[in-house]
């Protein structure tokens, strides 16, 4: 979304086939999203948080990856309150004995599902869904700056609760940006709202609160396929309110006992 430099000098049919290709492409981060809640059952009522993952499949195991400081909230409010935890249309369970990678520092948890969870959770979708794999080995590459990486995530802004059928409905935000910065562990993106195009409908204010991606699915476009190398941690307003960042914690150090390869 922020190739919007020059946009407005295209014909109408470049433009429109560059919004067809784009609403492509974020479909398909959009499609490896997956919703995360952690509030009290509905019926009690109180504060509903929420975050961001994706089904990652690494070799005959299957996570769920998203941004540690998630667990840590569920963690901190289990202290003080009954909250569940839930992912998606999946049953609530408690996540802390599923851990197989944390790391509070780069802001990245793996929990282990089972295969039959994973199909669950991607087949009660509200969209169509799949996981991600290690379609370039594993740990994926680093990110370098200027390559171009897709995004995707379930907002607060686009969260609906049905309180007579204990549902709560996400709704996603998928965009593509470029890598400004690379650091050890993470990348940023720097957003310049007018540079930004729409692949559909209309795009968020500056300075809208975004919170809810954290976790969110991080997609490299590359020559033969999109790897996940990272997931959203955060969302930095600037000094200007025309210009954000968007945090990305990257995935090349993430190992498993048994779970790394060579680039396929």
């Amino acid at each position: 979304m922020d190739l919007g430099a020059g946009f407005g000098s295209l014909t109408i049919a470049a433009q429109s086939a560059y919004r067809e290709l784009l609403h492509h492409l974020v479909r398909l981060a959009q499609a490896c999203s997956v919703p995360i809640f952690i509030a009290p059952p509905l019926s009690l009522g109180g504060d509903v948080n929420g975050a961001s993952g994706a089904v990652l499949n690494l070799k005959a195991d299957t996570f769920l990856i998203t941004a540690e400081h998630v667990l840590a909230a569920y963690e901190n409010r289990l202290k003080v309150e009954r909250v569940n935890w839930q992912v998606g249309s999946m049953p609530p369970f408690d996540p802390v004995p599923r851990v197989a990678y944390r790391d509070r520092l780069s802001d990245i948890v793996l929990l282990r599902l089972s295969a039959d969870e994973a199909t669950r959770l991607l087949q009660g979708a509200q969209l169509e869904s799949h996981s991600v794999s290690d379609s370039m080995g594993w740990p994926p590459p680093p990110v370098q700056p200027g390559q171009l990486v897709l995004v995707s995530g379930f907002p607060a802004v686009n969260r609906e609760m049905d309180r007579p059928s204990g549902e709560i409905r996400a709704g996603a935000l998928s965009a593509m940006f470029r890598v400004t910065t690379v650091g050890y562990g993470y990348c940023m993106c720097q957003i310049v709202y007018k540079e930004l195009v729409s692949a559909a409908g209309p795009l968020p204010e500056p300075g809208t609160a975004m919170g809810g991606l954290s976790g969110g699915p991080v997609l490299l476009v590359a020559d033969l396929s999109y790897p996940l190398v990272g997931i959203i941690t955060d969302q930095c307003p600037m000094t200007y309110a025309d210009f954000e960042a968007l945090r990305i914690a990257t995935l090349e150090d993430v190992t498993l006992d048994g779970i790394r390869d060579v680039p396929k």
